[in-house]
């Protein structure tokens, strides 16, 4: 959809799926959708989606001291998820650079399916971490204090949209208040 094209709302969707597998893995799929046609608002256009099916991080990092790595011990579809261990702080989870893939006035629908690893309950928040070339950083929350368990997967999810275009960071990361819990 290109920009600028007259009164069109553009709308994308980012899924992930973490397995936490931002599912299976880590999902961050994001869709495009036109407000001039209700079936492709309905359905939108993925952006960006992460499955780790191929064995790698797919551009998932840890952030802090939190360590990411493929798993094949809990998937939410597929075979793989994306575990992240060794968090030592609330911040620190798995993170991914959007600049290349988000573009400024657009509203994006992000989604991640996610499961505790060696915990019973945890809350879990999803946030971009983005600062405005010459600016202050802002931490901007996508999902809030959602209740996740390692019985089973938990969609976190949320809509985000920015308006800085030129951006020095814009980083998607799942976060706890539970310093040290590990996930999917």
């Amino acid at each position: 959809v290109p920009r600028g094209a007259g009164s069109s709302m553009v709308r994308r969707r980012v899924l992930t799926g973490l397995a936490f597998s931002v599912v299976a893995g880590l999902v961050l799929a994001t869709t495009a959708a036109s407000a001039e046609s209700a079936s492709s608002a309905a359905t939108g256009t993925a952006v960006l989606s992460s499955d780790f099916e191929d064995g790698t991080t797919q551009g998932w990092f840890g952030r802090g001291s939190a360590q990411v790595a493929v798993s094949g011990e809990q998937a939410n579809s597929g075979e793989a998820s994306l575990l992240t261990t060794a968090r030592a702080d609330t911040w620190q989870g798995p993170g991914r650079d959007l600049r290349d893939v988000l573009q400024p006035g657009v509203t994006y629908e992000i989604e991640a399916y996610v499961r505790l690893a060696g915990a019973p309950s945890a809350d879990l928040h999803m946030t971009v971490q983005r600062t405005p070339a010459g600016g202050s950083t802002a931490w901007e929350r996508v999902a809030s204090d959602v209740a996740a368990t390692d019985d089973d997967w938990t969609r976190v999810s949320g809509t985000y949209t920015f308006t800085s275009a030129d951006n020095d960071e814009l980083q998607l990361y799942v976060e706890s208040p539970d310093a040290t819990v590990s996930f999917y």
